[in-house]
């Protein structure tokens, strides 16, 4: 195995947590379902959990292998080659929408007025050096900030309280059933199965991961995490404010203030994106890095890092045309676009997976009779 490329299950789940949850803490979560945007969550946690379970199972049937050598294992030298590149072209899109809503981000919470070039760069190529480097370290540092990722959230739900009017919550199921369903499959597309990305980089060591128990648990730790931070949201914002509002968590945060003394702490959301943000990128590129190897029979991924980094980039620069134009885009096509390569392509390599697996078996039995 190359350098650098084995990870333990603790520096797995906080890599999946990650993924899960980087953008939408300073987001929005399930907005279609309004006062019942808690129960999309529930929902959306709940429909992932066998989603999750198919992709832990592809390593159990193809240890030592990541999902790009899963799929040509699978389907051959020239099927195998159109199935990587469509899960690159999606990996790139996601990149490029998760450095854009990055750069909007910080040019509106911060550094206002800048160009967004400014924060897509620096992020990017700090995301290429951690790349360069080796997914050990990504985990190594995943697992070391999740900790302070989760106490910069709680810092802040705590400061809220004070803040939060239950009755906002009230009546529930006052918009019916289907937009809590649509608000659930909203949120697993966008963030929980964004989780497929993770089997681009993930390869179970000879050490024994328990990729069950990392899917899961790093599933239950997310959805935990997107209730909380959303729920409290909700409680302080309202619905309106809540739902037509770019980033909600910036905003509630910027409203505590408890004796005239602790006020002005919107860098509580700020800094938890900006590690969310950047390991989530970090894992992105490397995804991206490993189908372009995988591709093109690169030896070393880390020759085409600097490249693709640049050229994501630029992506980042001209796939929206303004912020409304970018939560537009997000709410009403990128579901839409993911479903498919999220769930319904992978359930299909699933399938494909478990029947290649029983037929050599059954030729292996054969054999040795």
């Amino acid at each position: 195995m190359k350098r650098n490329e084995i990870i333990s299950d603790k520096q797995a789940i906080a890599l999946l947590v990650f993924i899960m949850t980087a953008d939408k803490i300073v987001m929005a979560v399930a907005t279609q379902a309004k006062k019942d945007f808690w129960l999309s969550i529930i929902l959306a946690v709940a429909i992932c959990i066998p989603i999750l379970l198919i992709f832990a199972r592809l390593h159990v049937l193809f240890p030592k292998k990541n999902f790009f050598d899963m799929i040509e294992s699978i389907g051959g030298k020239y099927l195998g080659k159109v199935l990587i590149l469509l899960f690159v072209f999606y990996t790139s899109m996601n990149t490029v929408l998760v450095t854009d809503i990055f750069s909007y981000f910080v040019t509106t919470a911060s550094i206002t007025g800048s160009p967004k070039v400014i924060p897509a760069i620096a992020i990017m190529l700090l995301c290429a050096w951690v790349v360069k480097e080796g997914i050990e370290v990504m985990g190594r540092f995943a697992s070391l900030f999740l900790i302070l990722f989760v106490c910069i959230i709680a810092i802040g739900v705590i400061f809220m309280i004070p803040k939060m009017e239950i009755n906002n919550l009230r009546p529930i199921f006052n918009e019916g059933i289907k937009p809590t369903i649509e608000g659930a499959i909203y949120t697993i597309g966008f963030p929980l199965s964004e989780s497929v990305i993770f089997i681009m980089i993930f390869t179970p060591s000879k050490t024994g991961n328990s990729p069950n128990k990392i899917y899961i648990n790093a599933l239950l730790i997310a959805g935990l995490i997107l209730f909380i931070t959303s729920f409290s949201e909700f409680l302080v914002l309202g619905t309106d404010e809540y739902t037509k509002t770019y980033f909600p968590a910036y905003k509630a945060v910027s409203r505590i203030n408890i004796g005239d003394f602790i006020q002005r702490m919107e860098i509580i959301p700020a800094a938890a994106y900006v590690i969310g943000g950047f390991v989530k990128l970090s894992i992105c590129l490397l995804a991206i890095t490993n189908g372009v190897s995988k591709l093109c029979n690169c030896g070393d991924y880390r020759l085409i890092v600097i490249p693709i980094t640049l050229l994501m980039i630029n992506g980042s620069l001209f796939v929206t045309s303004s912020m409304m134009h970018l939560f537009a885009w997000t709410e009403e096509i990128w579901t839409t676009f993911s479903l498919p390569f999220q769930v319904i392509l992978p359930i299909m390599i699933w399938i494909a997976a478990e029947i290649k697996t029983k037929k050599i078996k059954a030729v292996n039995r054969s054999m040795q009779k």
